[in-house]
């Protein structure tokens, strides 16, 4: 029942019909509500649902798979890897300190230069 609940409040949500006028919140709790939502991009319908612990679960997990895919794919791609390089000889002082504070990091990127 949950899980039809979320797929057909996604459609509506998504849709664009739902509370997209919802002036009639008033208070401290209500504005913020509406910040968190305007600032996290979310419809006022997902603001909702995200108040639901099973809901927010659900979401938190798919987002954080959809950030792990991303970053595979992006580290799979030589010229994102190229930029990276670039911006830490952009800021020598920075990496120097990151290699200082990381033995690790440091030796694998020995071990990778050698």
């Amino acid at each position: 029942m949950k899980k039809f609940l979320l797929a057909s409040l996604g459609a509506l949500a998504l849709g664009g019909f739902g509370f997209s006028h919802m002036e009639g919140i008033q208070g401290p709790q209500g504005m913020m509500m509406k910040m968190e939502m305007g600032h996290m991009g979310m419809s006022p319908m997902m603001g909702m649902m995200m108040s639901d612990p099973e809901i927010r679960i659900m979401v938190m997990e798919h987002m954080r798979q959809c950030r792990q895919e991303l970053m595979n794919k992006l580290m799979s791609s030589p010229k994102v890897m190229e930029k990276m390089l670039n911006m830490m000889a952009m800021h020598p002082e920075a990496f120097k300190k990151a290699l200082e504070n990381n033995p690790e990091l440091k030796r694998k990127l020995q071990e990778m230069l050698k």
